[in-house]
């Protein structure tokens, strides 16, 4: 498919319903977000890298094995909870890229009515029967239907489309809240801000998947390609784990710990 045609999908899933200059505002900030994504792997192959990648490390995903998630999740659950604990009773919450739960068992959600979506099979089987499992980018009709769209290590959606697609969720002042790898601790251990590799408990290394960990600069010109207004940037340092070492894959390649984890973005749409 050409990156024209990708052009003239995004705005046939549009809905109709809004006045032209509605429909002329999404078709004009679509193509500037397809531009911008020019410099990234094609949508679909994003997709389907991340739902086989998490499928077959979907088992193993846990804290107790997945040590580095671990540290992750341990950084940034107290910022969670601070951030979510306010949402009013009879706000609509939609968790996305849900994985095995984590997000709903740790942090606080306030009063919220709570949905989630995840489109790796492996690991939405570990989640409520009605976990949605299309891939966001199809998830045109429930386009504004959320006040909160929340998302923990969704480093996999965090280019140009995967948070402007995002962003189509949220009702008008809704607000968004995603986390992902600090950049920080991306390129002092990883060496890129693209993508990473799973080996599974047994030994076994599983497909790679996309992991992009934009810094406070880069997150800000996301949130404004896709019509947001980043209100709050947070990077969670290392915190004390309980009862055992951080992982080899936290420390940095020189032995010290990173000044960041996780980064935190807040933001509302306008």
């Amino acid at each position: 498919m050409s990156r024209l045609a990708e052009r003239a999908h995004l705005v046939l899933h549009h809905s109709h319903r809004e006045d032209t200059d509605e429909l002329a505002r999404v078709i004009r900030e679509g193509f500037e977000v397809h531009k911008a994504s020019d410099a990234y792997p094609d949508c679909r192959r994003i997709d389907l890298d991340n739902r086989i990648g998490y499928s077959d490390i979907a088992e193993d995903f846990v804290d107790e094995l997945r040590l580095t998630t671990a540290d992750f999740h341990h950084a940034s659950a107290p910022h969670l909870s601070r951030i979510l604990r306010g949402t009013s009773e009879g706000s609509r919450l939609l968790e996305v890229g849900a994985g095995r739960g984590w997000l709903r068992e740790a942090v606080e959600t306030g009063k919220a009515g709570y949905s989630c979506q995840e489109s790796s099979a492996g690991m939405a089987r570990y989640l409520p029967d009605d976990v949605m499992t299309e891939p966001i980018r199809a998830l045109f009709a429930q386009r504004g239907g959320y006040d909160h769209v929340v998302g923990s290590l969704v480093d996999g959606m965090a280019y140009p489309l995967g948070v402007f697609c995002l962003a189509q969720l949220l009702a008008p002042a809704g607000r968004i809240v995603l986390t992902w790898p600090s950049s920080v601790w991306s390129t002092g251990r990883r060496r890129t801000t693209r993508t990473t590799q799973f080996v599974s408990s047994n030994g076994r290394t599983v497909r790679g998947v996309h992991s992009f960990t934009p810094d406070r600069i880069r997150t800000k010109e996301l949130f404004r390609l896709a019509g947001l207004e980043l209100t709050e940037f947070v990077e969670c340092p290392p915190v004390p784990p309980t009862g055992r070492p951080y992982s080899a894959d936290t420390v940095l390649a020189d032995g010290s710990l990173p000044e960041s984890l996780v980064s935190i973005a807040v933001g509302v749409r306008q």
